[in-house]
């Protein structure tokens, strides 16, 4: 049996920015370690004997004191390295922390409370945090005091029974303590090797054997290195996913979200999806295939998933929806798509492309992601272990024909044409219904498919056929309230177990600090579309650090080039809304203004107007496709705009970038453990990013950005809605991508480089631009 550690993520990606230390994670640990020396001690009484431990009785207090704080200090380290996972790091990283700053009298007069501390049945809102998430210190509380009573239970009668049994083996053989100790000692060195070695397989018979020095060295280092595939959760993982759910449970009934809610498309996902994928054989397979068509970011794509989803609900089988490419062998990120050929993370970027189906799963577990494991499924169930067989639908700007030949090499005849009801069409053909398997491809164009052009129409006319969209949505072919976002949104999209243990961070963190009430904020700049492509080493930086300033000049002048409109901060109460609107004669609105800074102050006021009660804490989650952006808005100057401290503002770190692409990672300078090159480390972090804005009351957006529409379009609790402050601006469509396009051909302009490494200071990390940690695979320039 080989034993293969469970690594989910090869990267620590999410890290949460605080200032405010985790005492009752503090307090959990200690507690812990308590008791684990306290049951240390049973079983060194247990193994020497009471007569043996006489010499407790003579050492001398202060020496007492001493030993039981290394002990105590020791048990804490090795807690710590225990608790580390990878792709989790905040816990672990505030363990740490605490650890590095607690002081000897601190801990053992921790110990000494601890010995009667009685877990209380009532927790106010203002010891724990009292926030929308629930009562984390009242949890570990009582987790703390099951565990004191499972102690008690060990303790007595094991301590009693085993000090018999030992007394009557020491009358009939006495044994030399030390001598035995010396052999226990020689015992452990030799088991040692075997024992390190086990934990990454068992010894085998004929084994090549193993490698000393420098070569063992080199290949831990390759073996770190190469992509690692999901295999199973850990017992302690399957507790962050269960106290995620419970958080989760808690915020929703805080904000007044009954367990009723969206009930309707619950039971047709339970009671009506869920039987169709149960039994394969009774209703077989339809997969909607549009691995091989434009795949754009998520902002667009997150309507399309739905879109597909619902057509290919339409026909009463099984639906899939496949987004992966063919020569993809596995992400190794949801179950069942293990890795299998690629060997390092360039490969997995060359082959792989995002698939949000990596990432959520419908409403009791109805998982409609096509892959290896559900082909290993169809093959057993519908085939009887034989041969797999499909039969291809190609839906082209052609037309609709039958076969996967390419659109532009086919010379044959359509069964339907590109503005006739493709799924109906589709359905009434013979080979369609005598299909066990039948996979649809999808071979359009960019997309939008209901804008008003003809090549997509047919697409368009399937999912309002499939939705009854004539008729308000009622009586629709995939249940009542069936369209895109709401609550069908919702219950396709909830999060699977592993993003759930990458947000948890995240959730906690905003339970400690008691919020209620949470502002959204997204700042897409277009660094994620500019990290394709290397940095320019060849352009010094001008920006050394940048700043609020040297981005608030940039965006300035940006503005200088294109007439803005009036910005929208969405103030709803008279009390917060005296300096909106702004026009464009204000003084810090006009041409020469500070655009990130008026955007602060708006956010300023916004977290105050969403507030219930002026009591409750400030709350401001924020999400950002840049390094620096991220790094200012933890700034004291940023901090001073928005009128809070550091405890009131939280985001994520890790591998910065984008769904669309496979090359854009860049690793920013708070995380310690970030790989650029594997793209599953910036698909996740936009993926926490997205769900956690759909946790928030309003979504407030400096530039027109799609991507918090994506986290509308599968969240029902964002009251006010999703605002850009500046309408129909977007600086990714205005400067960026035309940048980008130009940097990359033969000879780009003086003002060019200029402009590209401006944009850099300011967006990009810090530092010197050669020590950027970004995708090996970002695409080279001409000269940089």
């Amino acid at each position: 049996k080989t034993t293969t550690k469970m690594v989910l993520l090869p990267i620590k990606p999410i890290v949460i920015k605080s200032s405010r230390p985790a005492r009752e994670t503090v307090k959990l640990c200690l507690r812990r370690s308590f008791l684990f020396l306290s049951f240390a001690c049973v079983l060194v009484v247990c193994v020497f004997g009471i007569d043996n431990l006489a010499f407790v009785d003579e050492r001398k207090a202060g020496e007492k004191s001493d030993d039981a704080f290394d002990l105590m200090k020791n048990e804490k380290k090795d807690n710590d390295r225990g608790r580390r996972r990878p792709g989790f790091g905040l816990i672990d990283s505030v363990l740490r922390a605490s650890t590095a700053t607690t002081t000897k009298e601190e801990i053992m007069h921790e110990v000494e409370e601890m010995k009667y501390e009685r877990p209380s049945d009532e927790s106010s809102s203002e010891d724990s945090g009292g926030g929308a998430f629930g009562d984390i210190e009242e949890e570990e509380e009582e987790e703390g005091k099951e565990e004191d009573e499972s102690a008690k239970e060990i303790d007595t009668p094991s301590t009693t029974t085993t000090m018999d049994e030992v007394k009557e083996k020491e009358e009939e053989k006495p044994t030399d303590v030390t001598t035995k100790e010396v052999e226990i000692k020689e015992e452990e060195q030799r088991e040692q090797p075997a024992a390190a070695s086990s934990v990454e397989r068992e010894e085998t018979k004929g084994e090549a054997p193993r490698e000393e020095g420098d070569e063992r060295e080199q290949r831990i280092a390759k073996d770190d290195l190469t992509p690692k595939s999901f295999v199973e959760f850990t017992a302690k993982d399957l507790e962050d996913v269960e106290r995620f759910d419970y958080m989760m449970q808690k915020r929703d009934g805080s904000i007044g979200l009954s367990k009723n809610q969206c009930q309707e498309v619950k039971t047709y996902f339970q009671e009506t999806l869920k039987p169709r994928y149960e039994d394969l054989k009774t209703n077989r397979i339809v997969i909607i295939d549009w691995s091989e068509n434009y795949q754009n970011g998520i902002g667009d794509e997150m309507q399309h998933y739905q879109e597909l989803f619902i057509i290919g609900v339409s026909t009463g089988r099984a639906a899939y929806v496949k987004t992966q490419k063919a020569e993809c062998d596995g992400l190794g990120v949801s179950e069942g798509d293990e890795i299998e050929n690629s060997k390092t993370y360039e490969d997995l970027a060359r082959k792989c492309q995002f698939d949000l189906g990596d990432y959520f799963i419908g409403y009791g577990d109805v998982d409609w992601k096509w892959d290896k494991g559900k082909r290993r499924r169809a093959k057993k169930e519908l085939f009887e272990e034989g041969d797999f067989e499909e039969t291809v639908f190609t839906w082209s700007q052609k037309g609709a024909y039958i076969g996967d030949e390419q659109p532009e090499r086919y010379k044959g005849g359509f069964y339907a044409e590109p503005d006739e009801n493709s799924i109906v069409k589709t359905m009434e053909h013979p080979k369609f219904q005598a299909a066990r398997v039948a996979r649809i491809r999808i071979k359009t164009n960019f997309g939008h498919w209901c804008h008003p052009k003809p090549s997509d129409w047919g697409i368009c006319l399937s999912y309002r056929w499939a939705t009854n969209f004539e008729n308000n949505f009622t009586s629709s072919k995939c249940g009542e309230a069936c369209g895109v976002g709401s609550c069908f949104g919702t219950q396709m999209l909830m999060p699977r177990k592993h993003l759930k243990i990458a947000m948890l961070p995240a959730f906690e963190e905003m339970s400690r600090r008691g919020w209620k009430q949470i502002v959204g904020a997204h700042i897409r700049t277009g660094f994620a579309d500019m990290s394709q492509v290397e940095p320019p080493t060849n352009v010094p930086r001008v920006v050394k650090q940048a700043d609020l300033a040297s981005v608030d000049e940039l965006l300035a002048t940006e503005r200088t080039k294109r007439t803005y409109p009036e910005p929208k901060c969405p103030i709803k109460k008279d009390e917060h809304s005296v300096s909106w609107p702004r026009g464009s004669d204000d003084e810090d609105a006009g041409a020469g203004s500070a655009p990130l800074t008026l955007f602060l102050k708006c956010l300023a006021d916004l977290m105050r107007d969403v507030r219930l009660k002026e009591s409750d804490p400030l709350g401001l989650f924020f999400t950002t496709d840049s390094p620096a952006i991220n790094a200012i808005l933890h700034s004291p100057e940023a901090l001073e705009v928005l009128r809070v401290n550091g405890t009131e503002v939280l985001s994520t770190v890790g591998s910065f970038g984008n769904v669309k692409f496979s090359n854009t990672g860049v690793c920013d300078d708070a995380s310690d453990s970030c790989i650029a090159s594997d793209p599953r480390s910036a698909w996740l972090k936009s993926m926490v990013d997205m769900t956690l804005l759909g946790e928030t009351d309003v979504e407030l957006l400096l530039y027109s950005s799609k991507f918090a529409d994506a986290a509308l379009m599968r969240s029902i609790k964002v009251k006010r809605g999703r605002v850009h402050f500046y309408e129909d601006t977007r600086i990714t469509h205005q400067l960026i991508d035309p940048l980008v396009s130009r940097i990359q051909k033969p000879n780009p302009s003086e003002e060019d480089w200029k402009a590209w490494g401006l944009l850099w200071d300011n967006f990009g990390p810090s530092g010197e631009r050669i020590d950027v940690k970004g995708s090996t695979l970002a695409r080279k320039t001409s000269v940089a």
